[in-house]
Protein backbone atom coordinates (compact mmCIF):
# COMPACT_ATOMS: atom_id res chain seq x y z
CA UNK A 1 0.00 0.00 0.00
CA UNK A 2 1.32 3.81 -0.81
CA UNK A 3 1.37 6.30 2.07
CA UNK A 4 -1.81 7.53 2.35
CA UNK A 5 -3.60 5.56 -0.29
CA UNK A 6 -5.99 4.20 3.14
CA UNK A 7 -7.23 1.09 3.94
CA UNK A 8 -9.12 -0.94 0.86
CA UNK A 9 -9.41 -4.21 0.56
CA UNK A 10 -8.66 -3.81 -3.24
CA UNK A 11 -5.47 -2.94 -2.31
CA UNK A 12 -4.61 -5.54 0.40
CA UNK A 13 -5.85 -7.87 -2.19
CA UNK A 14 -3.28 -6.74 -4.85
CA UNK A 15 -0.64 -6.49 -2.39
CA UNK A 16 -1.02 -10.37 -1.29
CA UNK A 17 -1.68 -11.29 -4.70
CA UNK A 18 1.52 -9.97 -6.18
CA UNK A 19 3.40 -11.81 -3.18
CA UNK A 20 1.93 -14.96 -3.68
CA UNK A 21 2.26 -14.93 -7.78
CA UNK A 22 6.28 -13.90 -7.46
CA UNK A 23 6.61 -17.34 -4.90
CA UNK A 24 4.70 -19.26 -7.35
CA UNK A 25 7.01 -17.65 -10.37
CA UNK A 26 9.64 -18.94 -8.01
CA UNK A 27 8.77 -22.29 -7.78
CA UNK A 28 7.30 -22.88 -11.52
CA UNK A 29 10.64 -22.06 -12.53
CA UNK A 30 11.98 -25.47 -10.89
CA UNK A 31 9.88 -27.43 -11.88
CA UNK A 32 9.95 -29.72 -15.60
CA UNK A 33 7.64 -27.77 -17.89
CA UNK A 34 6.05 -25.43 -14.97
CA UNK A 35 5.65 -22.79 -17.06
CA UNK A 36 2.53 -24.63 -19.29
CA UNK A 37 0.82 -24.82 -15.64
CA UNK A 38 1.20 -20.79 -14.99
CA UNK A 39 -2.06 -20.03 -16.27
CA UNK A 40 -3.84 -22.17 -14.36
CA UNK A 41 -2.17 -21.70 -11.07
CA UNK A 42 -2.98 -17.87 -11.80
CA UNK A 43 -6.52 -18.43 -12.10
CA UNK A 44 -7.01 -20.65 -9.12
CA UNK A 45 -4.88 -18.10 -6.74
CA UNK A 46 -7.34 -15.59 -8.58
CA UNK A 47 -10.11 -17.95 -7.54
CA UNK A 48 -9.20 -17.72 -3.95
CA UNK A 49 -8.71 -14.15 -3.70
CA UNK A 50 -12.25 -13.80 -5.08
CA UNK A 51 -13.41 -15.86 -2.35
CA UNK A 52 -11.12 -14.42 0.46
CA UNK A 53 -12.05 -10.78 -0.83
CA UNK A 54 -15.81 -11.71 -0.41
CA UNK A 55 -15.43 -13.30 2.91
CA UNK A 56 -13.67 -10.58 4.45
CA UNK A 57 -16.00 -7.61 2.60
CA UNK A 58 -18.86 -9.95 4.39
CA UNK A 59 -16.88 -10.16 8.20
CA UNK A 60 -16.29 -5.92 7.68
CA UNK A 61 -20.06 -5.60 6.76
CA UNK A 62 -21.18 -7.75 10.23
CA UNK A 63 -18.62 -6.00 12.18
CA UNK A 64 -20.50 -2.36 10.92
CA UNK A 65 -23.60 -3.58 11.40
CA UNK A 66 -22.48 -5.01 15.18
CA UNK A 67 -20.73 -1.13 16.24
CA UNK A 68 -24.13 0.06 15.17
CA UNK A 69 -26.42 -1.70 17.31
CA UNK A 70 -23.70 -1.65 20.18
CA UNK A 71 -23.74 2.10 19.85
CA UNK A 72 -27.65 2.28 20.44
CA UNK A 73 -27.26 -0.09 23.86
CA UNK A 74 -26.70 2.11 27.30
CA UNK A 75 -28.53 4.97 25.17
CA UNK A 76 -32.49 5.23 25.93
CA UNK A 77 -34.93 5.26 23.12
CA UNK A 78 -35.97 8.44 21.70
CA UNK A 79 -39.75 9.36 21.18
Amino acid sequence: MQPGQGFSLDSIRRAAEDKILAAVDGVITHIPNGQQYREQFRQAIDSAMDELQRQAQNQLNNLGGMRGRQSDQGNPPVH
